[in-house]
């Protein structure tokens, strides 16, 4: 009988078990009983299974061997076997030294180990987070996994993992995409003392409120019927319609899949509320306004908060301008904003400038209107050694708040014939003639207003003729050819001896998509979120339907394991359904078989890798 008489534990962390196999070869003739026993004075914290087997020739057996480490210590342990029909007691010598496993969560900021972490108030679509690191003080590496209870917990007390139904990959997306508070990496392994950053984060989102507004503000219950419809005097109506803050509280517990460590947990509570922002004016008007002229309008913009900060900015249009057109809010204060009306071109301009709050997550349009109808004179400033730093400020002409006011603009009206007409017949010296009587003035007038209006036409003929002229000849100077005279010369040359061979300027517009009906992604075409739920209600799992199409069991191709080796995102798990979450078998007979279905769908553009743990039900 063969076997190793010395087993080396090496490192074992402090209140765990670690296991080790033992060989038996019989190399005799004959069946060999063995009893392998723990020494009695020198075998604490060991234990053998099997303790005793028969083992045939040219056999070889496996024992295994648990040693639990209970304080810090070189450790040295034996076990003694014994073989039927030898008298003689052989021993197997088990050493190990057991250290200490010390696993904890230590934060950047504050220095040290934190039970419960307060990310604070924060508003709703703003993001925070706290950088950590997972500590491993011992020799094993540790895999960790990271669960979440939410609401308020006690510390003290333990919170076993219970056994949950199936979640479907969709359900366990959308969780994990609405969770508020969350940590990242949820998973992974801590090498032997090394250690792994872990963020924290607080990812509040922008709801939007589907109830009535009294089912999200917060007031008490009036005491009077005058205070029910106007609010009372010390509140006011601004108070009396707040919106309620929401506050959030969830615990993180870190629990280890291979080591006999207690869980590390994590309170972490944050309080998310609404920006509460006052402009002056939504709406400015800036009336007339020659060109290279500007007009400017104070805007004051408050934060009504008390506590927390705000970053603003303002969207870039033509004409228009905000300086400064980005910053920060300080918590109850407001800040002057100037709005500048510059026009380059003539006409009415309307535009819709946005006030974009917290990074864009809230947006604000501000309507701004005016119109410039002639051209004006450029100023010129000093420049040179001699200008001084006023000198390249911009002279503001701000208008009143009572001008700024939206109203409808004047538009001007091109006259036409008719209106040529009515003007010749209503002016002062048409109306005296014919009080008088005087057919000849009449006539005399209407020929004057005739000859007026074909000199017009006609200075404007010659005025295009020689601006086009006039272009046509710059261009055969600056390309040196003669313009075609023959009908020949004309086809071979369309552009009459103008170089238009040149690309024509394209305008860089986005690219839009026409909605299309598809029932799966292709090409640049995504399926409705209206379409994947009616399919989805189409096609739901059922375990007596045939699946005639089998895929492959291991991704081969390069691109099908590259997209499984990829890890999914909450968004993308909602793309995946799969089930049926029950399936019964009803009545089995012995030594008969039945199939049912397990159907997943995959309305993602990638390959994923679907794996169903079954080995521990060897029935199935």
């Amino acid at each position: 009988m063969q076997f190793e008489p010395l087993a080396n534990f090496r490192f074992v962390p402090i209140k765990s078990t670690r296991h080790e196999e033992i060989e038996f070869k019989n190399e005799g003739r004959v069946t060999g009983n063995v009893y392998v026993e723990v020494d009695p004075a020198k075998g604490a914290g060991l234990e053998v299974e099997p303790s005793q087997f028969s083992i045939e020739p040219d056999e070889v057996r496996r024992v295994r061997v648990a040693l639990t480490a209970t304080e810090p210590d070189l450790i040295t342990r034996l076990l003694q076997v014994h073989v039927d029909g030898q008298e003689q007691t052989r021993t197997i010598e088990v050493t190990a030294t057991s250290v200490e496993q010390h696993l904890s969560i230590v934060f950047e900021e504050g220095g040290g180990q934190k039970s419960s972490l307060n990310f604070g108030t924060l508003y709703m679509g703003e993001r925070r987070e706290y950088p950590a690191f997972l500590v491993n003080n011992g020799p094993q590496p540790a895999n960790f996994d990271v669960r979440f209870l939410n609401g308020l917990k006690n510390l003290d007390e333990d919170y076993p993992e219970t056994a949950e139904s199936f979640i479907s990959p969709a359900q366990a997306g959308k969780e994990l995409t609405d969770r508020v508070l969350t940590c990242e990496p949820l998973s992974g392994t801590v090498g032997p003392y090394s250690q792994v950053p872990v963020t924290f984060i607080c990812r509040t989102k922008k709801h939007e409120k589907k109830g009535g507004f009294t089912d999200s503000v917060q007031r008490g219950k009036p005491q009077s019927s005058q205070e029910s419809r106007a609010g009372s005097a010390a509140t006011g109506l601004e108070e009396k319609f707040q919106v309620k803050p929401d506050d959030y509280a969830t615990l993180a517990l870190v629990a280890f899949s291979n080591l006999q460590h207690e869980n590390l947990k994590v309170q972490m509570m944050a309080r998310a509320c609404y920006p509460d922002i006052k402009i002056s004016k939504q709406a400015l008007q800036f009336g007339e306004c020659a060109s290279n002229e500007r007009k400017d309008f104070a805007l004051t913009v408050t934060n009504k908060n008390e506590d927390l900060a705000l970053d603003f900015a303002f969207s870039r249009v033509a004409s228009f301008k905000a300086v400064p057109s980005r910053g920060k809010l300080l918590p109850g204060t407001e800040h002057t904003i100037t709005i500048s009306f510059e026009p380059k071109n003539l006409g009415v301009i309307s535009q819709e400038m946005t006030l974009e709050v917290l990074g864009g997550v809230y947006r604000i349009p501000l309507r701004l209107h005016g119109h410039c109808n002639k051209v004006g004179q450029r100023q010129k400033g000093v420049r040179g050694p001699m200008a001084r730093p006023q000198d390249f400020e911009p002279q503001r002409n701000y208008i009143a708040e009572e001008d700024a006011e939206a109203r409808t603009l004047p538009m001007k009206k091109t006259q036409g014939p008719r209106d040529t007409q009515s003007v010749f017949e209503t002016s002062r010296g048409v109306q005296a003639a014919l009080r008088a009587g005087n057919v000849a003035a009449v006539e005399k007038y209407a020929a004057i207003l005739d000859n007026k209006h074909q000199a017009n036409e006609f200075l404007k003929r010659e005025r295009l003729n020689r601006d086009r002229d006039t272009k046509i000849q710059e261009r055969l100077r600056a390309t040196n050819r003669l313009p075609p005279e023959t009908l020949e010369e004309i086809a071979k040359d369309p552009d009459l001896g103008m170089a238009g061979y040149g690309q024509s300027q394209r305008l860089q517009v986005p690219a839009e998509v026409d909605p299309l009906y598809v029932e799966k992604p292709i090409g640049k075409y995504e399926p409705s979120q209206s379409n994947l739920t009616r399919l989805r209600h189409r096609r739901e799992a059922d375990q007596d339907r045939v699946v005639k199409r089998k895929w492959k069991a291991e991704p081969q191709t390069q691109a099908e394991v590259r997209d499984c080796s990829i890890e999914l995102t909450g968004e993308q798990l909602q793309k995946i359904n799969a089930g049926p979450q029950q399936i019964n078998f009803k009545t089995v007979f012995v030594k008969s078989s039945t199939a049912k279905s397990f159907i997943v769908t995959n309305d993602l553009r990638q390959h994923i890798y679907v794996r169903l743990l079954v080995d521990q039900y060897p029935e199935l």
